[in-house]
């Protein structure tokens, strides 16, 4: 076992109804990461064997998928008109796609 890996995990809580349900039960509660204080918490540091070119691409398909669903529910409760929705798919996905990239290659160097 590694010498830095603690071999026993404590969390203290308060003794409330959830507590006890968790010690009878044999659960354990985590909070979601989006809930903490520190924005540095549960950041995950990801080593990829792709190159740049192929990580920038799955990142274009996954942001285009996000936020076409956004724009388009949006402007569905809008009322646009089918070819706006797509038309601002594009527009918008593409300029959070840029904007995200440039943050990752400013935090990278």
């Amino acid at each position: 076992m590694d010498m830095d890996t603690p071999t026993r995990l404590y969390k203290y809580v308060s003794l409330t109804p959830r507590a006890i349900q968790q010690l009878c039960m044999g659960e354990v509660y985590f909070s979601d990461p989006s809930t903490f204080n520190d924005p540095l918490d549960c950041r995950p540091s990801v080593e990829a064997e792709l190159p740049i070119a192929e990580l920038k691409d799955v990142l274009a398909k996954l942001i285009v998928r996000r936020v076409s669903k956004e724009v388009s529910a949006a402007m569905k409760s809008l009322r646009f008109k089918a070819e706006t929705i797509a038309a601002r798919q594009e527009l918008l996905a593409e300029k959070v796609f840029q904007t995200l990239v440039q943050n990752i290659q400013y935090e990278a160097q």
